[in-house]
């Protein structure tokens, strides 16, 4: 066997052997029995995810954070996880990295809703806007405090049955899902030509600074 065939076998077999060992790390923080746990022998360090035509692929799950008011990019995040509950508190931490402040107003989906990371953003003066999911039994209100909430999730629960906050939490449709079309379709990135988080970071940092220059341009001219 060549040098060069010898190489490509000799990497191949590290990623699967990294593969195997994201299995089996999967398989002890899996909470759903039904679903099965996968892992990529292309890129071990990312997650095969379930796309919106059903199938898997392995993908990143990369995270972007806009400013309501000018458009711009204020916080970039790459995970390797699938479900977006716990990435509020990371992300209100880079936004604070990088713009040295904190939201006052934070715009986020229903599937960042985590009760803990509203109460701790509240605490830091930031009030968080997204949806309540409804009661099961119609008889409840789910904007009403509850007895076991903090006073930052019994206020969020009261915020967001008001007419004020479903008229301000439109803004997150458009500000989040026309950056995420933006980058998706001129950006590049629509996939990624890179293996490893790391280098996945490199590449999504270029594409929301070429976003925001873009930004800047328009309002230059």
């Amino acid at each position: 066997m060549s040098a060069a065939r010898l190489k490509v076998a000799q990497d191949r077999m590290n990623r699967v052997k990294k593969a195997m060992r994201r299995v089996e790390e999967l398989r002890q923080i899996k909470t759903n029995e039904k679903e099965e746990v996968r892992a990529s022998t292309t890129d071990p360090e990312c997650l095969v995810m379930r796309m919106a035509d059903g199938g898997y692929r392995p993908a990143y799950n990369l995270q972007f954070a806009t400013d309501v008011e000018g458009r711009s990019i204020v916080g970039v995040q790459v995970t390797n996880k699938g479900n977006d509950q716990s990435q509020m508190e990371p992300m209100l931490a880079e936004i604070g990295r990088r713009t040295e402040q904190l939201p006052k107003e934070y715009l986020v989906d229903g599937g960042f809703v985590k009760l803990e990371s509203i109460e701790k953003a509240a605490a830091c003066g930031v009030k968080v806007f997204s949806p309540i999911q409804e009661a099961r039994r119609k008889d409840i209100d789910a904007t009403k405090p509850k007895k076991n909430d903090g006073p930052g999730v019994a206020a969020w629960r009261q915020r967001m049955g008001t007419a004020r906050a479903q008229e301000i939490y439109k803004d997150r449709a458009a500000t989040a899902e026309r950056t995420n079309a933006d980058l998706k379709t001129w950006r590049g990135l629509d996939s990624l030509p890179v293996r490893g988080i790391g280098k996945v970071l490199c590449v999504v940092l270029w594409s929301a600074i070429t976003f925001n220059l873009m930004r800047w341009a328009e309002y230059a001219t």
